[in-house]
């Protein structure tokens, strides 16, 4: 016998047979807890529902984002098997809506263009030359802003340094400066300001938004 093995006494006929009558009822066992499982499936799918509202501002033109937010809610669908759904819903002004409020916006090129924040006033139906007129101040809400330092590092043809600044990070850099650029316009401090505007706008723009009273 080579070296290594063990030699095991021989079974008898009648070890054999129990041997395989143990396996035949282990195996049936081992199916019955596999038919249960998938009779009892329904049970584990049976899980709470969920249904959501996605709000989007983006018309069904602009694919890259309305069509990407769709395709988001499809594939949630499809992966949960129907139980979480999402509605996607695009935000809009109605004629017939009861509103005390009004939404306008507007697409700031970079940080400091104040005429975007302008037409997004005058969009709301607020009057504005330079600044908002003294009248219609108590109309307004507040504004919303998504904005970006400019990647190039030049604002304008400027340079501009929120990116090398070891103490303070550019996200607090740049929402200082665009929440200065909005009062100068409305001349309120009170403004909203949120940094990472990609794909929301041109480098280094964003989005503006106002909410106001109706007149």
């Amino acid at each position: 016998m080579p070296r290594g093995y063990v030699m095991c006494p021989r079974e008898e006929e009648g070890t054999r047979t129990e041997r395989r009558r143990f396996i035949v009822k282990t195996g049936g066992l081992v199916a019955a807890a596999g038919g249960a499982a998938v009779v009892d499936a329904p049970s584990v799918m049976a899980q709470p529902k969920f249904r959501w509202r996605l709000s989007t501002a983006w018309t069904p033109a602009l694919d890259f984002h309305q069509g990407g937010a769709q395709r988001l809610a499809t594939v949630v669908d499809e992966m949960s098997g129907g139980r979480f759904r999402i509605e996607v819903i695009v935000l809009g002004n109605s004629r017939r809506s009861t509103s005390d409020f009004v939404m306008a916006h507007a697409v700031m090129r970079d940080a400091i263009d104040t005429a975007a924040i302008r037409d997004a006033l005058r969009r709301a139906g607020l009057r504005v030359e330079c600044e908002l007129d003294e009248r219609d101040r108590a109309r307004l809400v507040n504004v919303f802003v998504k904005c970006e330092p400019d990647p190039s590092g030049q604002t304008r043809g400027r340079r501009h340094v929120m990116f090398e600044d070891a103490d303070i990070g550019y996200t607090r850099h740049i929402r200082g400066a665009v929440n200065a650029v909005v009062a100068s316009v409305t001349g309120d401090p009170m403004s909203y300001v949120s940094a990472g505007a990609e794909h929301q706008g041109p480098p280094g723009g964003g989005v503006v938004a106002v909410l106001a009273r109706v007149g």
